[in-house]
């Protein structure tokens, strides 16, 4: 259970660390174990969602339709951190979202993270279904040009679903 959070604490500092200006991250949180400081309580996340409940600090998104909470805390390690509790339509559960900006508001967070969404999306339907990274091809240029090829190909089939979406 220490692995996790630990793997997101050093995530965290090298993300932070890079570049002249600090950059920020926003990221899917799982609600484990991993302590959170708020008002000088050490919480977890299901904790701190049940305190912010009897708190009623409950939000609603209109854009989204979606309830939500955000709450500033102290995570050990990286210091201030702002959490988002999110829970979509339809869905029983809450999740959790972290971002190292405290200065965002839920509906650019939620910009900024569905972008990297479809970048995980795209990555996902290329090894899935183009096999990206099958190629066994010792030479660099072979392995180059399996990439060119799988990513034109899911352009294309990209392409060819929005022009049969949209008859």
């Amino acid at each position: 259970m220490l692995m996790l959070p630990l793997m997101l604490l050093k995530s965290v500092r090298t993300v932070r660390g890079l570049g002249k200006k600090p950059m920020h991250l926003i990221c899917g949180v799982r609600q484990d174990s991993r302590m959170y400081l708020y008002k000088g309580d050490s919480l977890n996340a299901s904790q701190l969602k049940t305190v912010l409940k009897s708190e009623g600090t409950e939000k609603r998104c209109r854009k989204r339709n979606m309830r939500y909470f955000e709450v500033l805390v102290d995570y050990e390690g990286i210091g201030q951190v702002k959490l988002f509790f999110c829970r979509f339509p339809y869905q029983k559960k809450w999740r959790l979202f972290l971002s190292t900006d405290v200065t965002l508001n839920l509906l650019s967070m939620m910009e900024i993270y569905s972008i990297r969404w479809t970048i995980e999306v795209f990555f996902k339907e290329t090894k899935q279904h183009l096999k990206l990274g099958t190629c066994q091809s010792r030479d660099f240029d072979a392995q180059i040009a399996h990439i060119t090829t799988c990513y034109l190909l899911y352009i294309l089939l990209g392409y060819f679903r929005r022009v049969n979406a949209y008859e």
